[in-house]
């Protein structure tokens, strides 16, 4: 992947997350690097199918300083997301639906 890639994070794994997944792995553009879904054997099926690593929890997400925004699936996961920027002052640039 280039070095210059925007990286980003994915909440939701299901079928339109991988849809999304391997369109941005034909992306010299952007990079998904880190999902998130409550279920941890989706976290882990994602992560077998893509070599992506599945994180535990959505903070865990968004602290990480090289994802730069965050792909959400739902409209609970936004909401959800949305409920975490504001109790950890991230920036709410980050959340993105899809």
């Amino acid at each position: 992947m280039n070095s210059n890639s925007v990286k980003l994070g994915i909440i939701g794994l299901g079928r339109w997350a991988r849809v999304l997944t391997r369109a941005a792995g034909k992306s010299e553009k952007l990079e998904i690097v880190a999902g998130y879904s409550r279920s941890e054997e989706k976290r882990d099926a994602f992560q077998d199918e893509f070599g992506i690593r599945g994180v535990p929890d959505m903070e865990t997400l968004l602290a990480d300083p090289d994802i730069k925004g965050v792909i959400a699936n739902s409209n609970a996961e936004v909401a959800e997301g949305v409920r975490l920027v504001r109790r950890t002052g991230e920036t709410l640039g980050k959340i993105v639906t899809a």
